[in-house]
């Protein structure tokens, strides 16, 4: 306990110094031999901070990167964005009829992000990585993927202790997305002995709560899928009952009135906020793309191990 509290002192003291290194993305080798992609692309990654989130565009931008690569093969920033924008991709498809599409843009950038830790430790690359590897887990049953998510805690938590910091947009940056996917991760992940005997790993309610806070002091904190996730751990924690229960009631309350489409699953975490106000008991398993089962630890190992 006292390691923990430990950790979590730490957490608040970095994020309320939020000292960092701002991240710079070498454009070099798109702006020497495709000069017009790289305004093309640009250009429209400003579209999509302004809330365009329209699967054609993240396409045509996987086929500039593809493009760029295949001369650039070594293109660090190229890989990550490549990763994200195959993430983002994949954050578009929510109906479970569409998760095989999603899982083959997930398994793309999931390739490039581990080509770009093959040349250089990147903190951008670990975040994709980590979040290619969680999302297909989260699609594929969050209790079958177990045996991944020790690799998934390493790679994010390398990321949250980087000096470095990139904003995506004015409201989300690297050091904000990466707590935001932590919190998810510890509420999710079984909190249970025997798990963590096997697999190294341990969900934890008061972590993910922490990291959910810390996410959004950092980053907007209208922010509703943000928002949306801490309230779920506030809920699942308070079992229904308490000041951590109205809390998070309050929050998914709050949700609908934030009308910004700030990422890709904003519209989605919205409409999600009415699914957990009409039943907290979901809060536990929830997440964007389907709601995890929940079971005993029993259950939990032999699924694993099929």
């Amino acid at each position: 306990m006292q390691r923990f509290m430990i950790m979590l002192l730490m957490l608040g003291s970095s994020v309320a110094k939020a000292g960092y290194v701002e991240y710079k993305i070498d454009w070099s080798p798109l702006k020497k031999d495709f000069p017009k992609l790289h305004e093309e692309l640009t250009a429209s990654h400003q579209k999509v901070a302004k809330g365009d989130a329209d699967p054609a565009r993240f396409r045509r931008h996987i086929e500039i990167l593809d493009l760029a690569l295949k001369k650039h093969p070594n293109w660090t920033d190229g890989l990550w964005m490549l990763s994200s924008e195959t993430f983002q991709l994949a954050s578009t498809y929510h109906k479970e009829s569409e998760f095989p599409i999603a899982k083959t843009y997930l398994v793309k950038g999931k390739e490039a992000a581990q080509r770009c830790l093959k040349l250089q430790k990147n903190p951008l690359c670990e975040l994709f990585l980590g979040s290619s590897i969680a999302k297909i887990g989260t699609i594929d049953g969050v209790f079958s993927s177990l045996a991944k998510a020790a690799t998934v805690e390493r790679l994010w938590l390398s990321v949250a202790n980087s000096k470095f910091n990139f904003h995506f947009t004015p409201s989300l940056s690297m050091q904000g997305a990466v707590r935001y996917a932590l919190g998810i991760f510890y509420r999710l992940v079984p909190d249970s002995s025997i798990i963590s005997m096997f697999y190294d790993v341990r969900g934890n309610l008061d972590r993910s709560i922490a990291y959910h806070r810390a996410s959004l002091a950092l980053d907007d904190p209208n922010l509703p899928c943000s928002n949306l996730m801490l309230a779920a751990s506030l809920l699942c924690e308070a079992d229904g009952e308490g000041s951590k229960h109205q809390e998070g009631m309050s929050i998914l309350k709050k949700i609908k009135l934030s009308p910004k489409v700030f990422t890709v699953n904003s519209r989605q975490c919205r409409q999600d906020s009415h699914k957990l106000l009409a039943n907290p008991d979901l809060a536990c398993g929830y997440s964007i793309e389907k709601q995890q089962q929940e079971g005993d630890e029993e259950a939990l190992l032999k699924t694993t191990k099929n």
